[in-house]
């Protein structure tokens, strides 16, 4: 009776324990930021992906607006990995430190550069 008993409870703490871990970078505080291109024109539908590797790495993805604006609330204090990617253009990755979760920091502006053209196809090599 005693061995189950605590087969339960180490079962319950490390179902508790998952979730608590995947949201260790929840807080109080906030980011936001700009996608534009080369530019300076918005760009919309950009994929923005949040990291905080001083808490394990979560974080969350989100797309910007029509004005190319994205932000978010209740996030924890710490140097933060953006990720920016949009169909077109090529990935950028900056970082952006939110001293503590009551200090507002200014928006992150990110310049996508477009991909570079695709080019001809190779010549096909001719046996001689």
């Amino acid at each position: 009776m005693k061995t189950r008993a605590l087969a339960v409870l180490a079962s319950f703490a490390a179902f508790v324990a998952v979730p608590a871990a995947a949201q260790d970078w929840k807080g109080t505080g906030r980011l936001e930021g700009k996608v534009v291109d080369a530019d300076g024109k918005p760009v919309s539908e950009a994929s923005v992906k949040l990291a905080l590797p001083s808490r394990g790495g979560g974080g969350t993805t989100l797309k910007t607006d029509k004005k190319g604006r994205w932000a978010i609330g209740g996030v924890a204090a710490g140097t933060w990995n953006i990720d920016v990617d949009a169909p077109g253009f090529m990935e950028k990755k900056v970082s952006a430190t939110l001293a503590s979760e009551s200090d507002r920091i200014a928006a992150v502006e990110v310049k996508l550069e477009r991909e570079a053209p695709a080019g001809p196809p190779p010549e096909e090599a001719t046996a001689v």
